[in-house]
């Protein structure tokens, strides 16, 4: 079974099996076989008294829908990082469940995520958060490697998060365009997966620096490499984006945008460095960047803030805003910018940044030209960070 989605540039073709995956086959086999058991010459749906529809075994019935996510997909990524040498791609079911693969042209879905979710429910597939997470995003986070770890390589292992932590940021930029209301979800994930103790009663961002890659997972930490390289990785990304964007403009990203197009153009079928990166975001941001990469990348510090504020009548309908942010768990050197916000009408509007560094309180006093409902910090959680406001 095939179903396509194609502009006059561009195709891509999703494949699904035409029959039920040999696992599924195998457990509606069993199931056939205990209701027969059970019931004699009457065959009982044994399926339906455990609450699962093998009706929804059938990975055909959702090709057409993997074929508009990836092409959704792959749109937004051609106007971030630009347009793709290929005019066609496929995407096809592997028969495996829980991981996906990306090739030059080509992705592997698993076979899971072309169930629909409600048998993924009933199977017991995706009874936590990060499983559900996964099959929203897993052909979006392919789609990704199309640019990163295809048109451009990683030269060390030490770079490797050019590749995963830039495909799972890709994701974050695709739920933020089409489902926004899941936007602080996606980061609270990534938080609690790199702010939590693990097995071994650490934070995985206290272990050590992302650029040390795959030297830092041990028998004790095993998820460490994943934890790390893709999910800080992606927190990364998300944090350059933030401090590049200009709410005022008609394209807020366009610093960013310029930032990755011209990246993926010059390092197109090389492999690039972390430090190549770094230089390519310091032409585009008219600044050094290094303060940045070595506490995001060459370092493992992840700072608290607590956040205050006051409202006051400033006369003429204006209202005077004092606020104080401390920042703390970081070194005297570690310096950060973060976005204050501003709610009016239900929506929170982006004010500005305070600039931080060390432990020292930042604090003072800006004009507004009405009264917001709240102020708040971080409010899209774009900071990796910990906030108590």
């Amino acid at each position: 079974m095939e179903k396509s989605r194609s502009d006059p540039h561009l195709t891509v073709t999703a494949y699904s099996g035409r029959e039920i995956p040999d696992e599924l086959r195998g457990l509606q086999s069993a199931m056939d076989l205990a209701g027969l058991q059970r019931a004699g010459q009457h065959n009982a749906n044994v399926a339906g008294q455990l609450g699962i529809a093998t009706g929804g075994f059938d990975t055909a019935a959702n090709a057409e829908q993997a074929a508009a996510v990836s092409f959704q997909a792959l749109k937004l990524f051609e106007y971030y990082y630009g347009v793709l040498p290929p005019k066609s791609i496929s995407v096809t079911e592997q028969p495996i469940r829980g991981y996906g693969q990306s090739w030059p042209t080509l992705i592997f879905l698993p076979y899971d995520s072309l169930l629909d979710a409600t048998t993924r429910n009933q199977l017991g597939l995706q009874d936590s958060a990060e499983a559900r997470e996964f099959y929203n995003i897993v052909a979006v986070h392919e789609m990704a490697h199309q640019w990163w770890g295809h048109r451009v390589g990683w030269k060390t292992y030490h770079d490797e998060w050019q590749s995963e932590g830039f495909a799972e940021f890709s994701a974050g930029l695709y739920v933020r365009k089409f489902e926004p209301g899941k936007v602080r979800s996606f980061w609270d994930l990534k938080r609690r997966w790199l702010l939590d103790k693990d097995s071994a009663g650490h934070r995985p961002v206290d272990v050590g620096p992302l650029w040390l890659g795959s030297q830092l997972p041990s028998y004790l930490e095993q998820n460490l490499y994943q934890v790390l390289v893709y999910y800080k990785g992606a927190y990364v990304m998300e944090m350059l984006r933030i401090l590049m964007e200009n709410p005022q403009l008609q394209e807020p990203d366009q610093r960013f945008i310029e930032t990755m197009r011209d990246f993926a153009a010059t390092y197109a079928s090389k492999n690039a460095s972390t430090e190549d990166f770094r230089k390519i975001v310091e032409k585009h941001s008219g600044q050094p960047m290094d303060w940045f990469f070595n506490e995001w990348v060459y370092g493992w510090e992840v700072p608290h803030y607590d956040f205050h504020y006051n409202l006051k009548d400033g006369g003429g309908g204006k209202t005077i805003l004092e606020y104080s942010v401390k920042q703390s768990e970081v070194s005297d050197q570690f310096t950060m910018r973060v976005p204050v916000y501003v709610h009016v009408n239900g929506q929170p509007r982006r004010l500005g940044f305070i600039a931080v560094q060390g432990s020292r309180e930042a604090h003072g006093q800006v004009p507004l030209p009405l009264r917001p409902e709240k102020v708040t910090l971080d409010e899209f959680h774009s900071i990796l960070c910990t906030v108590s406001q």
